[in-house]
């Protein structure tokens, strides 16, 4: 039985969900303790494989984040202590969400971006920075080679001819716009990016088509 004292106050506090939402927050904390670390690839997929998996599977920590918010946000209209106004509700939930929904879809991982940028240096090449695909793109020689996107991916621009290999990986996407396939650009996921190799595997495979790549300028 979840306790609460009183049950229909609505700043009463459920202890079990604060414990939840502890534990929640530690199974983000070691997913992001694997990502920040760079953990060997070949020992993230078995650890995920097993039991013990679900200590890293910070998705489902925030997805049940978010079902919490859902029962809290309910708080008032459950007690009876607050008329519900559907109309007014809607209205203050769009507005108080629309800008933290903007940065979330602009938000990329910052040390993937990190190591990008030491592989370009490392290259040598004429490198610009611009926020473009819902992330941060670099281009090379003013045109676009990598990109940093959302959730926890990059996007890569690679010749036409390695398109359809590339896209029979593991862990790569097509890049989808009005529901067809965008040849020449794929998504690849973080989770086969934790080595240095398979990283510079993606950056170089870009490297090598941007030369003759036609310019990100119109």
């Amino acid at each position: 039985m979840i306790e609460t004292t009183p049950a229909t106050n609505v700043n009463a506090r459920y202890r079990q969900l604060d414990s939840l939402r502890g534990i929640a927050a530690l199974f983000v904390f070691f997913s992001h303790f694997f990502l920040i670390f760079k953990i060997d690839g070949s020992l993230a997929l078995a650890l995920k494989a097993s039991p013990l998996g679900v200590f890293i599977n910070g998705h489902s920590a925030v997805m049940f984040f978010f079902v919490l918010s859902g029962f809290v946000l309910s708080l008032p209209f459950i007690s009876n202590e607050k008329p519900l106004n559907l109309a007014e509700f809607y209205i203050k939930r769009i507005f108080r969400n629309t800008w933290i929904k903007i940065k979330i879809y602009m938000a990329y991982n910052e040390r993937l971006a990190d190591r990008i940028r030491e592989l370009l240096a490392d290259a040598k090449v004429d490198v610009f920075e611009k926020r473009m695909f819902s992330g941060l793109s670099f281009l090379v020689d003013d045109k676009m080679c990598v990109s940093v996107a959302a959730n926890d991916r990059i996007l890569v621009r690679l010749s036409p001819a390695y398109y359809e290999e590339a896209a029979e990986k593991n862990g790569v996407e097509l890049m989808m716009r009005n529901g067809k396939a965008m040849k020449g650009y794929v998504f690849v996921n973080l989770e086969v990016l934790q080595t240095g190799k398979e990283l510079k595997h993606w950056v170089d495979m870009a490297l090598a088509f941007n030369p003759v790549a036609k310019s990100s300028k119109k």
